[in-house]
């Protein structure tokens, strides 16, 4: 269904100095993940200035110079998604079913209407390098009874259009209680866990649907509970279960794990888990009562 792995893209390379060869440049660079120069803010890697060229184990080249299809981009993480992407010199297409106000849109994002259950998606993401999505269900009791198809039936759809205009690598945002979490505080697995069992159940649905795609380069985010905070720079990140005491997670730490895992080529066929470690006074039954109170508060993922 999906094209295998091609040749490095010189194409998508992008240099400001060092060998005029692509070969050559590609040669030095390697497998190297170049580093971050806060002086020329620019990535660096051996004498040679690069646009962040890395190498993934699947032997593509990529830069930030990408374009990617996002789904989901008026909601919380998918907001923070568009302006990390823009910032990071990405081209950006953003879709959502309501197009936020054009006050609230993010300068330079191409933005697209689209109704992921029912429109035809293969010319909105036609020509992207990535698809990303960011789509989830808000907590009401409506949706924890009977949640919307958006993990389950969304994903199917944006994987098959996918298939179609030869697209082969997407992130989606599933949850880390899909699994047991050994860290996590007993208030909250007693709690919150449970009035979430049906939308989980839609997400454990969707990583399997993942699993069973052959050629798709997929990875299944698993964010802990998401919190309206600004970006930590703290968020540990560990192959399918949070760290110790890294049960919540901000929606900007989120939305960089997802950008770099499809930029990095990290974290393919994985469900990486993020969370940033938490105060003791977030640990007691004060946050208990607090995280009830919001539950009917929680909207877009």
């Amino acid at each position: 269904m999906f094209p295998e792995a091609s040749p490095a893209r010189v194409s998508k390379l992008q240099w400001i100095g060092g060998s005029s060869s692509p070969k050559r440049a590609l040669r030095v660079a390697g497998s190297l993940e170049p580093s971050w120069s806060p002086a020329h803010d620019q990535p660096h890697a051996r004498g040679f200035i690069f646009i962040r060229i890395i190498c993934n184990c699947e032997g593509f080249f990529l830069t930030d110079n990408l374009t990617h299809a996002v789904f989901g981009a008026g909601g919380k993480t998918g907001t923070l998604l568009l302006e990390q992407a823009m910032q990071r010199g990405h081209h950006v297409r953003g879709l959502e079913h309501h197009l936020p106000d054009p006050a609230k849109r993010i300068e330079g994002v191409d933005y697209i209407q689209c109704d992921v259950l029912e429109d035809d998606l293969a010319d909105a993401i036609r020509g992207c390098d990535a698809v990303i999505s960011t789509l989830g269900v808000s907590f009401t009791p409506s949706t924890a009874i009977d949640p919307p198809p958006l993990y389950t039936e969304g994903t199917r759809r944006i994987v098959e259009a996918m298939g179609r205009v030869g697209i082969d690598r997407i992130a989606v945002i599933s949850a880390a209680f899909v699994d047991q979490q050994a860290g996590v505080p007993s208030w909250f697995r007693l709690t919150v866990v449970p009035a979430l069992a049906n939308i989980l159940e839609h997400m454990r649905a969707m990583e399997r649907m993942l699993e069973a795609e052959q050629g798709l380069k997929w990875t299944a985010a698993r964010p802990g509970w998401l919190i309206d905070l600004p970006y930590s720079g703290e968020a540990q990140v560990k192959a399918r279960t949070l760290s110790t005491d890294c049960f919540r997670c901000c929606h900007a730490d989120l939305a960089a794990l997802l950008l770099d895992s499809v930029v990095s080529g990290r974290w393919i066929h994985e469900k990486p888990a993020v969370g940033k470690p938490e105060a003791d006074d977030l640990e007691g039954l004060l946050a208990l009562r607090e995280e009830l109170e919001s539950l009917h508060l929680r909207r877009d993922r």
